[in-house]
């Protein structure tokens, strides 16, 4: 049983590696980055595979999946320190899309205070890191998670992408870019309850975790409510591990608790 991290040189992504790299249930990860290569320690339990991708380019993840499909799931007889031998039956456990984008310089994106700061090229720019990227993966990795073993398929979302429980307004580019990708995500559900009966498709929302994403916006967290990585990791792979098969299409915070979408 294998697990793709997408995301994975990003604060959770590289926890979430760390965890199920001492997994006794899992045999391998693939674990994806956009530029930094460095995941995880070396002193791990089951082989880490790193792989380059743009998660927001399709022909990045088009050739991801190629990749995975030539080395992975089929056999190789060549063993070398650059492509090790990977075992004749892969399957995936997990793929857990870890990307997502608040506030860049690198995009001179910021999240909006006022409808006045709101602009179309932000929105764009979010839909393109936010929301897209889990679909194209889901449409690219279709192939190699069809089979009899349960697979969950989860990205991470954000509750304040959930329309119901927005009180607070702002941040419209972000807000909309989740709400989307929580649409994303209870479509592709349904379409894959036909094809993928063993795909669970899930939203996860990690809560307030201290990385370069929420920063900024930490002096307002109440006590005890900012996390560290290694404890959203670990909340976020109880909740995976909880999933049934019958479970999908379903918004769940850190704590196992369905969120309103």
């Amino acid at each position: 049983m294998w697990a793709i991290i997408i995301g994975a040189s990003g604060g959770i992504g590289r926890a979430l590696v760390d965890a199920l790299a001492n997994d006794a249930t899992i045999s391998g990860i693939i674990a994806t980055y956009h530029r930094n290569p460095q995941l995880v320690s070396t002193d791990v339990n089951i082989p880490v595979h790193q792989r380059q991708l743009d998660v927001t380019d399709e022909q990045s993840v088009q050739q991801f999946s190629s990749v995975l499909t030539a080395e992975f799931a089929q056999p190789d007889d060549v063993n070398t320190a650059a492509s090790p031998v990977a075992p004749k039956s892969f399957t995936i456990r997990y793929v857990i899309n870890c990307v997502g984008v608040l506030h860049s310089d690198a995009l001179s994106m910021t999240p909006e205070k006022s409808l006045q700061a709101f602009s179309a090229e932000t929105l764009q720019k979010s839909i393109a890191c936010n929301t897209a990227p889990t679909l194209l993966l889901a449409k690219h990795l279709a192939a190699l998670l069809k089979g009899p073993e349960h697979c969950v398929f989860a990205t991470i979302s954000a509750r304040v992408g959930s329309i119901s429980d927005n009180r607070l307004g702002g941040w419209y580019s972000y807000r909309l870019s989740k709400a989307a990708l929580n649409m994303a995500v209870k479509t592709l559900a349904i379409e894959w309850q036909r094809t993928h009966r063993n795909v669970s498709v899930i939203a996860l929302h990690p809560g307030t975790t201290d990385t370069a994403l929420s920063e900024p916006f930490q002096q307002n967290v109440p006590e005890g409510k900012l996390f560290s990585t290694a404890q959203t990791a670990g909340f976020l792979l109880e909740v995976l591990r909880s999933v049934s098969e019958k479970q999908s299409g379903e918004f769940l915070a850190f704590d196992g608790t369905s969120i309103d979408w």
